[in-house]
């Protein structure tokens, strides 16, 4: 595991927590939803940089084409 709390994702805090009071059905299952989680949080983060970048892009194009604001 690594060192730095910082970068630490959601699956390794999870194993530094004690789970011994769970089943291990109920572990096995936290652990899916956390991952799952992360999952969707990645694609979403991954969504919105592209958006991000495909609106900086039009930006510069525009800057470029000599459109100017008022």
């Amino acid at each position: 595991m690594k060192d730095d709390i910082k970068n630490l994702s959601v699956v390794e805090l999870l194993d530094r927590v004690d789970l011994s009071h769970y089943d291990k059905t109920e572990i096995i299952r936290l652990r899916a939803e956390v991952e799952r989680a992360e999952f969707v949080a990645a694609c979403i983060t991954g969504f919105v940089n592209k958006v991000k970048a495909l609106f900086v892009s039009k930006k510069d194009e525009l800057s470029v084409a000599g459109a100017r604001h008022a």
